[in-house]
């Protein structure tokens, strides 16, 4: 409901809610997991970034 929404408003691109879940909370999760478990060492900057393109991936410009 909320990439319908956000399709319907302009907001997001006109992708499959599936592809939007993808490039924005399945890659954030996948992310996070990792920076918890080790593999990554992640800053308070660098995620901060993560977030901002994960947002930027799925926002009409």
């Amino acid at each position: 409901r909320l990439f319908d929404q956000g399709k319907a408003e302009g907001v997001f691109k006109l992708l499959d809610n599936e592809i939007l879940s993808g490039l924005s909370f399945e890659a954030s999760v996948a992310l996070a997991r990792k920076h918890a478990l080790g593999f990554y060492q992640l800053d308070e900057d660098a995620l901060e970034a993560a977030v901002e393109a994960s947002w930027d991936a799925i926002i009409k410009h």
